[in-house]
């Protein structure tokens, strides 16, 4: 069928699927469905286009839209023509009534974000607003510029997208940019009375200065805006960076093994390394700051604002974010900032926040970024009585902490400066638990003469402590790189990081929390020393074992003899023990021997009731595995456990199969010395105090 001009009419008779309750759902279905058949070739179509052109196709856009009246599997749109299904396209169409209401039209706009979610979008680390956190943060603006801040500031989004932060407000002097084409029509209809432009904000303008080039022609940003930056610095009008960034990093690995290396690749990503912004080069939403500070310097801008959504990791500190932050904390002041889960937003994890921050350009230069911290709201949105409202759940301190301070280097300290003999690869198992070694072709754990064992310390942060895996004890090397060997010299500072680290129970809102070390100088420091030396020995991550005969390693000199030095009893009382119920090999094992590293320090330290509980019910449970043991022995070979210093991890595989009367009580014992150490965790200002 063609319309009076020739063209062929998209619009057929049908039911209305749009009902009075558009959902998200119906929508992102409908788009599945249209590129699935009307695509020629839908995996080579960009996501914002086939969205641009399923959402102009449905509202009848006609005059642009159409599909050509010589070839119908072209498609005619305002950027030139699209290889299409015509007959597929227009049987689609036969489905649907498109007389669709204005409001209608708003809403299925509103919903294009969500559907650019999927191969553009997420390569590129883009993530839409709800509109509930756009009036929110529309909120904390007015609190912190002033009620009339649309009136009377420049506001320039400089990421976009179709508007979704600004459409729903008038704004006097709106700048909207974005790098697509396509999301400059999606969000043709909102905020009209600002200037929309095509825009590349890391890439565009970046090698200018206003003083090279003074002739807003040569800008790609409009003229008006160019004479707005330039006359900031003898005016008091606010200019606002508003916007939502991109997040994510040329680091971050694709399900098949590829990464975004090319992703962070920008001008801006230059800028950043000739002027020493450390790491964070590689972090988009870093670039967006950046670029925002150079224009700073080179407009010499004097009331500024910056207002970005991003992840809150860099409020965290760590070596990736020290330079970063030092350059972008130094000129800006956090004003005010909230922090909700990023599982807000569309299709996104849940396990890490999304922050808000209004920051304001500093007065005060020379300022001391030693002690900083921030102060954000945490948030969540509630829909009650049908109503969608935000609620606070609490108060939230997150303090960036670095080297000089990091849990992580404290506890290598005492190690810097001693002279340790390297053992043999070979001599020595790599391993990726307790008793399994690591299939890695160059395994990069190293393992020290005389060491007591291993700790694998990846990060710092609280999230890395326990969900991934990344804290654990051995009695031999571990595989990776990002651990360090228990040396009698920092075997106190291993036990509080290691029991730090795994006590604290990561949630979204603390997971990226970097530790310090902790006050030493605090009272009760050694009791809370001690009570790590316990919770070290019995954690699920504590993997020690002792090793007879097992590949022929050895840390004795008998030959297949690998100690563990993380038993806690003494060898006199095992050969009692095993003496009164005649169990010969571990007799045999322990007679000649000598009293553990662990053995000795628990002997000489006093414990908190807590601690010394756990000790008790622990030996119990030592005492009731006893008789099992030679059928355990049976039942479980190559597990050394006719070793009578045998480690936790071998005392839960015997458990498994002979059940103990005490283990429960043990279990519940440690449960309560974890959430013990949590609290002295804050207590030693270990991690900051939400205030």
């Amino acid at each position: 069928m063609k319309t009076k001009s020739g063209k062929h009419r998209l619009t057929q008779k049908s039911v209305n699927i749009l009902h009075k309750n558009l959902k998200n759902k119906d929508i992102a279905g409908l788009f599945s469905e249209f590129s699935r058949i009307g695509f020629l070739k839908p995996d080579e179509i960009k996501t914002r286009t086939a969205v641009n052109i399923f959402m102009q196709t449905m509202v009848g856009n006609n005059e642009e839209y159409y599909l050509k009246p010589t070839n119908s599997n072209q498609l005619h749109t305002d950027d030139g023509y699209v290889d299409v299904n015509g007959a597929a396209i227009q049987a689609f169409f036969k489905h649907f009534d498109r007389n669709i209401k204005l409001s209608d039209r708003d809403k299925m706009f509103a919903m294009a974000d969500r559907l650019i979610e999927d191969s553009d979008r997420r390569h590129k680390g883009d993530f839409w607003t709800p509109t509930i956190w756009a009036n929110r943060a529309d909120e904390m603006l007015k609190s912190v510029v002033g009620s009339n801040y649309k009136d009377e500031a420049i506001i320039w989004d400089c990421a976009s997208g179709s508007k979704n932060l600004t459409r729903d407000f008038y704004y006097a002097n709106l700048y909207s940019s974005t790098l697509f084409s396509s999301e400059l029509h999606l969000g043709s209809k909102y905020n009209k009375e600002g200037i929309s432009f095509q825009y590349d904000f890391l890439n565009d303008d970046v090698e200018k200065t206003p003083t090279e080039f003074p002739n807003a022609d040569d800008w790609k940003i409009p003229n008006s805006l160019f004479n707005e930056l330039i006359n900031n610095k003898n005016s008091d009008k606010p200019i606002i960076f508003y916007t939502n960034p991109p997040y994510g990093t040329s680091g971050n690995l694709q399900k098949d093994g590829s990464s975004k290396i090319k992703m962070a690749n920008s001008k801006v990503n230059d800028y950043m390394k000739k002027n020493s912004f450390g790491k964070a080069t590689q972090q988009l939403y870093a670039q967006f700051y950046a670029r925002i500070l150079k224009m700073v310097d080179d407009f010499q801008l004097k009331n500024v604002y910056i207002a970005f959504f991003n992840n809150s990791r860099n409020y965290c500190g760590g070596d990736y974010w020290e330079k970063f932050n030092n350059k972008l904390f130094s000129k800006f002041t956090l004003e005010k900032g909230n922090m909700f889960n990023a599982g807000e937003f569309s299709d996104t994890s849940d396990t890490w926040p999304i922050t808000f921050s209004v920051f304001k350009l500093r007065s005060k230069k020379n300022i001391d970024l030693s002690n900083l911290e921030f102060h954000l709201s945490v948030e969540k949105s509630e829909i009650k009585d049908g109503i969608t409202q935000i609620n606070k759940l609490q108060n939230k301190t997150l303090r960036p902490i670095y080297a000089d301070r990091a849990l992580s280097e404290w506890m290598k300290e005492p190690l810097k400066n001693g002279k340790y003999v390297n053992l043999d690869m070979g001599t020595f198992p790599e391993l990726s638990s307790a008793m399994g070694e690591s299939k890695r072709n160059k395994p990069q754990g190293k393992l020290y003469k005389g060491s007591l064992g291993y700790i694998m310390n990846s990060a710092n942060n609280i999230g890395e402590g326990t969900i991934n895996g990344g804290v654990w004890l051995a009695t031999s090397a571990a595989y990776h790189g990002h651990g360090v060997n228990v040396m009698p010299e920092n075997f106190n500072r291993v036990i509080v990081n290691f029991a730090a680290r795994r006590a604290v129970e990561p949630t979204w809102i603390n997971a990226q929390d970097n530790f310090s070390y902790p006050n030493t100088k605090k009272n009760g420091y050694q009791t809370f020393e001690n009570d790590c030396l316990v919770y070290s020995i019995f954690d699920t991550a504590s993997n020690q074992a002792a090793y007879r005969n097992w590949k022929n390693y050895q840390n004795t000199n008998i030959k297949g003899k690998w100690i563990n030095n993380w038993f806690w009893l003494k060898r006199d009382f095992v050969l009692e023990h095993a003496e009164n119920i005649n169990q010969a090999i571990i007799y045999d094992d322990a007679r000649g021997d000598t009293d553990r590293f662990v053995a000795n320090e628990i002997e000489r330290r006093n414990f908190s009731p807590e601690a010394k509980n756990v000790l008790d019910l622990a030996t119990n449970v030592w005492i009731e595995q006893l008789q099992y043991r030679d059928l355990a022995i049976n039942d479980l070979p190559g597990k050394s456990l006719n070793a009578w210093d045998a480690g936790w991890y071998q005392m839960k595989l015997i458990q498994k199969n002979y059940p103990t009367r005490s283990m429960n009580k043990l279990q519940e014992a440690i449960k309560g010395l974890k959430q013990k150490i949590a609290k002295q965790v804050i207590y030693y200002e270990m991690l900051a105090l939400d205030k």
